[in-house]
């Protein structure tokens, strides 16, 4: 079996429920941290056992959700994207629950109403479409063609380290690695051995995938801890990798990564890889002599 097809036959374990609320939330700019601190709260309350599983993360203590800005669009703005991720997506009514919890409650010192305007629920394609069922695996995430050049871009920062330090210029090989990772917290844990023994074919596959190098800048994030009371830095890097001749056989991993997220922050919408399609450069001719 190729590694293409072996890595979609472990993403066929990993279940997606993914929504998107479009908010009104007067009198307070709502951020990404302030809805989940809030919305955790609340899930804590309404839902005692889905908030150890969800936020927590259960036994395996990797919060299974993700919250994060929504694309920019002038018919659903503000608007956010919650997923819920592998066993998290049996907790959906609990999820729900909290959600409406948090427009009561409000938002802010001053507890400001919120209201959902609109909610809808994504597809593998990341756009709503009713013949999609809610919940999906990640094996169906969108992705260009394997032998189509594109550009995997981070337009969130990324933040991954390597002994303690962050990386400012990651390769293929270093976004791969994480991303196994990621990918492995999430499966059966049955299946998590098996998953982590391809650790060294994925890692030479990146290294023989054509990929230019990382081009990008320092960007940092900063989030409110209620835990801390003070205000906390996460350093990271924004930019893009050009894959010249296709993601290849990591098509499906890659595309995987646009919904899981990599690297530190995940849960606030850092580290989301988009993989963008861009036409090849015409054939150099040579100079006339």
């Amino acid at each position: 079996m190729e590694l293409a097809a072996i890595i979609g036959s472990y993403l066929d374990l990993i279940s997606v429920l993914a929504s998107r609320y479009h908010l009104d939330t007067p009198g307070v700019e709502a951020s990404t941290p302030m809805l989940r601190g809030v919305w955790g709260a609340a899930l804590r309350e309404v839902g005692p056992e889905a908030y150890s599983q969800v936020f927590e993360g259960g036994f395996e203590g990797t919060p299974a959700y993700i919250f994060r800005p929504a694309p920019a669009d002038p018919r659903c703005w503000p608007a956010v994207d919650f997923m819920l991720l592998g066993p998290a997506v049996q907790h959906a009514a609990a999820a729900s629950a909290a959600w409406q919890c948090l427009c009561e409650r409000g938002l802010g010192p001053e507890r400001h109403n919120v209201t959902i305007q609109n909610t809808f629920i994504l597809g593998p394609a990341a756009r709503n479409d009713p013949r999609v069922a809610p919940v999906w695996v990640l094996s169906k995430a969108d992705t260009p063609p394997a032998d189509q050049p594109c550009r995997l871009t981070f337009s969130a920062p990324l933040r991954l380290l390597r002994n303690g330090h962050l990386i400012e210029q990651p390769s293929l090989a270093d976004i791969v690695i994480a991303g196994a990772r990621r990918i492995g917290l999430f499966l059966p844990v049955p299946a998590q051995k098996h998953w982590n023994a391809l650790g060294r074919q994925l890692l030479e596959l990146a290294k023989d995938t054509p990929a230019g190098i990382f081009e990008g800048d320092r960007r940092d994030f900063y989030r409110y801890s209620g835990r801390q009371k003070r205000e906390l830095g996460m350093r990271g890097v924004s930019g893009a990798l050009l894959l010249p001749n296709g993601p290849g056989e990591l098509a499906g991993l890659l595309g995987a990564l646009e919904w899981l997220h990599i690297g530190k922050g995940a849960v606030f919408g850092l580290g989301q890889p988009t993989l963008e399609s861009f036409p090849a450069p015409p054939p150099k001719t040579a100079e006339p002599i």
